[in-house]
This record gives C-alpha cells, sequence and structure tokens, in this order.
C-alpha cells in the first residue's frame, strides 16, 4: 500500500507537471502553427492538412517536454512545500532525503519509459509521415488554389487566368484559357464566367466555361483554324500526376533507434554517414536517461536557503537542462570526430551536478547547494561601480 505521505506528494508533483507538459507542447506548436497555415494556405491544401501536421510533430516536442515537465513538477512541489515548512515537518518526523526522493524518482522512471518509447520507434515513424504530408500538399495532391488575376499553371501545356472568385457559387470570372499540345494543337478560350467539375476520371477535371469564344488550331479533326462563340462549353484538363514520396530513412531523423545503431556498427557506408547515425542515437539514448537524473537535482535545489524566498532554483535547474539540450544537439551533429566524446561527457557533468546537490541536501547539514551560487549575488552590491551608482543623485533639469 502506498503511504499517505507519498500519494500526497504525488498529487502537489503531477498537477503542475501535467500543466507544464501540455503548455510546453502547446506553445511549441503555436510557434509552428502559422507557418503551417501559410505553407498550407500557399499550396492550396485544405486546413485538415494543418492539423494533421501539427499531430504528426508531437511526438518531436514531447520528447523535451517530458524532462522539462518533470523538472519544473518536482521543483515548483517541493518549493511549496519547504515553503509552507512542511519539509522541515517531514525532516523532523524522520522522513529522510531518500524519501523525499521516492516519487520524484517513480516519476522519473515513467518519463524516461515515455521518451524511449517516442524516441526509439514512434518519433521517426511521425517525422515521416510529417515530411510525407507536406510533400504531398507541395505537389498539389490535396488541390491547388487559383491566384486571381495572374497566369497559372494547371498541368503541362494548360496556363489559365480568372479575374475573381465567387466562393458561394464557386463561379469564376472573365476566365482566359491557353492550351498547347505535344501534337502542335493549340486552344485558345475566353469565358465571362466558367467552373470546375468533377469527372469520372481521376487524372481529369472538366472546365465549364459559359458566354464566351474559342479558338482552335493544328487539331486534327479540324485542320484549318477556327473560331467559334458559345454559351457553355466543356474543356477536359488534365491533371499533373502525383510523384510517389520516398521510402522511410531519408534522414536520421526517421530512423528507428535500432536502425541507427545498426548503422553506427556498420562497416558498408562513409564514414561521416555512421558518426551522424552514431550522433543521433547516443543523444536519443541520453534523452531517455535523462529523467532519471533530474529528480536528484530538482529535489535538491528546489527548497529556497534560509531566510530567502528566491525562486532561483526553478531558474538554474531550467537553465541546466535547455544548456544540456544544446550541447546534445551540438554534439549529435559533430562529424569530425566521434560524437561520444562530446555527448557522454556532457551527461556525466550533469550527473555529478545532480548528485553533488543532492549529497550536500542530504548530508551537509545548514549548507544549501546554491550557496556558492548566493554569496557570488551577494557580492554584486559590495561591487565599487554599484556603490558608486547608489551614491550618485540624479541632477534635476534647470528650470
Amino acid at each position: 500500500m502506498v503511504p499517505s505521505l507519498d500519494r500526497y506528494i504525488a498529487r502537489q508533483i503531477f498537477t503542475p507537471m501535467a500543466a507544464t507538459m501540455a503548455l510546453t507542447i502547446l506553445l511549441l506548436l503555436l510557434d509552428k502553427m502559422l507557418r503551417l497555415f501559410q505553407f498550407t494556405l500557399n499550396e492550396g491544401g485544405p486546413l485538415k492538412v494543418v492539423f494533421d501536421l501539427l499531430v504528426y510533430m508531437v511526438p518531436e516536442y514531447a520528447v523535451f517536454g517530458a524532462p522539462i515537465s518533470l523538472l519544473l513538477g518536482v521543483l515548483l512541489a517541493y518549493r511549496r512545500i519547504a515553503m509552507q515548512q512542511e519539509m522541515a515537518a517531514m525532516l523532523a518526523c524522520r522522513f529522510g532525503p531518500w524519501q523525499l526522493l521516492r516519487v520524484p524518482m517513480i516519476f522519473g522512471m515513467l518519463m524516461a519509459a515515455v521518451n524511449f518509447a517516442l524516441v526509439s520507434y514512434i518519433q521517426p515513424h511521425s517525422e515521416f509521415a510529417y515530411r510525407e504530408l507536406t510533400f504531398k500538399a507541395s505537389i498539389g495532391a490535396f488541390g491547388r488554389s487559383i491566384q486571381l488575376a495572374e497566369f497559372v499553371s494547371l498541368g503541362k501545356g494548360t496556363t489559365m487566368r480568372a479575374q475573381s472568385f465567387d466562393r458561394d457559387t464557386g463561379m469564376l470570372t472573365d476566365i482566359f484559357l491557353y492550351e498547347h499540345s505535344a501534337n502542335g494543337a493549340e486552344v485558345v478560350a475566353a469565358a465571362k464566367s466558367g467552373q470546375f467539375l468533377r469527372s469520372s476520371n481521376d487524372t481529369v477535371v472538366i472546365l465549364r466555361l459559359e458566354d464566351g469564344q474559342i479558338f482552335t488550331a493544328g487539331i486534327s479533326d479540324w485542320p484549318q483554324p477556327g473560331l467559334l462563340t458559345f454559351d457553355q462549353h466543356d474543356i477536359a484538363v488534365p491533371l499533373p500526376l502525383i510523384e510517389e514520396f520516398r521510402n522511410r530513412g531519408g534522414t536520421e531523423k526517421e530512423r528507428t533507434l535500432a536502425e541507427l545503431i545498426s548503422m553506427a556498427l556498420s562497416g558498408k557506408i562513409p564514414e561521416i554517414e555512421r558518426r551522424a547515425a552514431s550522433g543521433e542515437s547516443q543523444r536519443r539514448i541520453i534523452l531517455g536517461l535523462l529523467p532519471l537524473v533530474l529528480p536528484f537535482l530538482a529535489v535538491a535545489i528546489a527548497a529556497p536557503p534560509p531566510r530567502r524566498a528566491s525562486a532561483s532554483g526553478v531558474v538554474i535547474g531550467l537553465s541546466l537542462l535547455i544548456l544540456m539540450f544544446k550541447v546534445l544537439e551540438f554534439g549529435s551533429n559533430v562529424t569530425s570526430f566521434p560524437p561520444g566524446y562530446v555527448l557522454w561527457p556532457a551527461l556525466a557533468v550533469y550527473m555529478a551536478l545532480g548528485f553533488r546537490c543532492f549529497y550536500v541536501f542530504a548530508y551537509k547539514c545548514g549548507q544549501h547547494p546554491l550557496d556558492g551560487f548566493f554569496k557570488v549575488i551577494d557580492l554584486f552590491p559590495r561591487l565599487p561601480i554599484v556603490r558608486w551608482l547608489r551614491r550618485r543623485k540624479p541632477s534635476l533639469p534647470a528650470a
């Protein structure tokens, strides 16, 4: 049975952790959403494509959101417990530092399992689906929009211009159309209005023109050039062929963790590709291990020092984690030497820092893991330039 105190700590951690996870993913998606809307509208795709693309981006953002939410969840929960003197009461009742670490470690193991599942299998497939969907949108697989008052290519040898468009009726006005086939036949049509209609052939769309004229030349059935006036005329416009997207694995991000490890150990590919695969695989492994280290750092620096109400622990913890992400990104892109020379020392330094902070918190009575940081901060008011600025009085402008 889970002790009542553990359940209480779990509730205190879960609420800010879940809120931070959702907020982190939402903010990252909002940052991308405007660009995706612009891209989709420019390519003429439906708005549903935007939301599909955003869904495919969630696993990538969740990989970074999981450590951030775990860190902030533990930091905010234990800071609140410490500010309300509940931590002092727990320690007085022989609820030791290792027992305080128990619930955060459970959350850390859950987040590590989630991250391993994301980076090893889910994220590569979502990355491929995202790239495939953007490719289809860029080549017009979901249809293209007609740019008004501009000459637009509808396919090989077909050019069209329309002055305006009525969204309610789907009618185009002041239409000009030019067709040129490979056998030399030419068709030039001008009409006051028209609209596109579906046909039984998926490779052809019908353009129905109304009240206009058509000029033809070079047609086998009608060798002499001719000009006709019509009330209604249908022209079959061939749709461009949709290209097939490449297979998964075009980039390192699209390969699963097992595939990357296999590439890194293979001797049949160039050294640069092996190092790229090695760097990406090691980065993913470290991202999976990172949630197991964060509880040590978060529990240690969450509580402010005595007689201080500073939230410096939250700022420092978050800054160190973001710095770790940047180092991992840099190390995974190194190809001039083995990327492990950057990635694993960075993890070792981060682990040593977290374990050292927890050691001071657990075994150094009267000390705080951030004492050195606060001593540096306290030195700033004593600097000569700061003291001189404080003594200097602002001069009032003359009347």
